[in-house]
């Protein structure tokens, strides 16, 4: 199971851990199937008994938890990370530890990103915004209007607009806007 963000930046996926560090891309009957080197042409099949765990990741690099799988029933302790799966079967992660998962990945990982594109987008409107209102002084200014009719439109006092716009030569106006 993966999860795909709306942008399709990042896919999140739970995958299982096997011995030397591999990772399982997936399952063929009850074989897991690994991609030595990222290379899909030497593809192998190992057994699912040899699943030894899951980790959290994100296709961009990041990663999350990691669980480990444990046989015997009475070992299992989702507190410290230890997950019953038995031998013989596919090694899925439980269906809640998919979901816990899941919400990790849009917690931890997702929503900080999310939050720096709205950053990202916030500061691109806001430069416009203030290209705009420097066009609109400029434009102002040269139909005659005055420092205080212009600070008083902006909610600022005639002194003030006159040090933030009065430097604005004609010159840099084109080059600026033009």
């Amino acid at each position: 199971m993966s999860w795909q963000t709306d942008d399709g930046e990042h896919e999140g996926a739970v995958d299982r851990l096997l011995p030397g560090g591999q990772r399982s891309s997936g399952t063929s009957g009850n074989r897991e199937i690994l991609w030595p080197d990222g290379d899909i042409r030497r593809e192998e099949l190992v057994s699912s008994d040899e699943v030894i765990g899951w980790l959290l990741r994100c296709d961009c690099g990041w990663t999350g938890s990691r669980w480990t799988r444990v046989t015997d029933p009475g070992d299992a302790d989702a507190d410290v990370g230890r997950i019953h799966a038995p031998l013989g079967e596919i090694a899925e992660p439980p269906q809640w530890l998919e979901d816990r998962l899941h919400d990790e990945w849009k917690t931890d990982h997702i929503a900080p990103a999310d939050t720096i594109t709205r950053l990202t987008e916030a500061a691109g409107t806001a430069a416009a915004s203030q290209r705009a209102l420097d066009q609109a002084v400029h434009e102002a200014r040269t139909t005659g209007a005055s420092w205080a009719t212009i600070g008083r439109a902006v909610g600022i006092t005639r002194q003030s607009a006159h040090e933030r716009w009065g430097r604005q030569a004609p010159a840099d106006d084109e080059r600026i806007y033009g």
